[in-house]
């Protein structure tokens, strides 16, 4: 069986256990809460890597729990090829697995799908441009059909922003849409209140191209227009109050306030808003590789619906989240916890930890008749 170069990383399966595990257990106590929805099982959406560490943890802890007949068929996963969608499957049997590059597959959307994507497809004409475009549509469809998720991990251990897209970059595209899916209604239950959402990211590149500095540049000015009481949290934090010179001078601490505050963006624009009463986590810390050493970011947060929704919503309003908008951005631009690093962590308890998730793994794989 393969494993993920970094599956037994104990700076993240720290990340996992005290940081994705609390906010799993707080998802869960939301959808527990209300009667209409008391039974109901967690919906997950992960990158999970053939391993599936996370899922396993979760079902360990008991937050996420497999069907009467043993599956977990409210568990959906991307990975880059069906070798390693099939190995997975092996580990967290009954899991919806989706092979390709995650962009490439939720931009594949044509626009009718956002409206209604089980519609059946219109014939094309059969080239090998078209058949690769309907086999991204259907894997599209596939995953559309799957929405919306209680938790979406998005695990993705890639940048943010490439210098090789067009501003503002093919992954934020993809969570517009990601974002908009997440309306969808549960059969019976309606649509969520709100959701979980993890998001992992490496901070750069640091030659980001001039399009993008400046998008970021005018999106952090534009902050600092609108919210005056920012200069004086961000020159604390970096000693100037000056987006560029903090750009030119401390990369890292700009990538760290601009990427959760697009992230923020991006889902106010799909309806949706972060909730400034509960936790928003940003924990880094940094790995060691052959090619430089690289910093991880991991953002936690939890969601919240605008209300009215936006389908509910006469023309020409809109409701009021300036004042959760305004605390959110705060905290991101004040927030600056220390990264983690081995002597902040406690690496017996973790140890300890993953080999429950490894026995629960190796059971499972028993189950299906899967070698180890």
């Amino acid at each position: 069986m393969s494993a993920f170069p970094f599956e037994d990383d104990p700076l993240k399966h720290h990340v996992r256990k005290e940081v994705w595990l609390p906010a799993c257990r707080k998802r869960l106590d939301i959808i527990r809460s209300g009667n209409r929805q008391r039974n109901r099982r967690l919906r997950y959406f992960t990158f999970c890597a053939t391993g599936a560490v996370d899922v396993l943890m979760l079902n360990v802890e008991n937050v996420l729990t497999r069907s009467a007949s043993d599956r977990f068929d409210t568990v959906t996963f991307f990975d880059l090829i069906e070798e390693d969608i099939t190995e997975t499957e092996k580990n967290i049997p009954g899991a919806a697995g989706i092979a390709g590059r995650f962009a490439d597959v939720v931009l594949a959307a044509r626009p009718e799908d956002i409206i209604d994507p089980l519609e059946p497809p219109t014939e094309e004409v059969a080239s090998l441009t078209n058949l690769r475009a309907a086999a991204l549509n259907g894997k599209c469809k596939a995953f559309v059909s799957r929405f919306p998720f209680d938790v979406i991990n998005l695990d993705l251990y890639d940048y943010l922003f490439k210098n090789s897209e067009q501003v503002p970059g093919a992954l934020i595209n993809a969570l517009r849409n990601v974002f908009a899916w997440q309306r969808r209604e549960i059969e019976g239950y309606g649509p969520l209140p709100g959701f979980t959402l993890f998001f992992t990211t490496q901070i750069g590149p640091i030659g980001l191209n001039d399009d993008y500095q400046n998008m970021l540049l005018e999106n952090m000015r534009h902050n600092l227009g609108e919210l005056p009481e920012l200069r004086d949290l961000l020159r604390t934090r970096t000693g100037s109050d000056d987006p560029e010179h903090i750009l030119r001078t401390d990369f890292e601490t700009f990538f760290k306030i601009a990427a959760p505050k697009f992230l923020v963006h991006t889902l106010q624009e799909q309806d949706w808003y972060v909730d400034p009463d509960e936790v928003f986590s940003i924990v880094e810390y940094s790995r060691e590789h052959e090619a430089g050493n690289y910093t991880m970011l991991h953002i936690a947060m939890q969601v919240r619906r605008q209300y009215p929704r936006r389908e509910n919503r006469p023309p020409n309003t809109q409701p009021d989240v300036t004042d959760a908008y305004r605390r959110v951005v705060s905290n991101i631009f004040s927030q600056n916890d220390p990264p983690i690093t081995l002597a902040s962590i406690d690496k017996n308890d973790l140890d300890q930890h993953m080999e429950l998730i490894r026995s629960r793994r190796k059971k499972y794989r028993k189950e299906v008749g899967a070698e180890e």
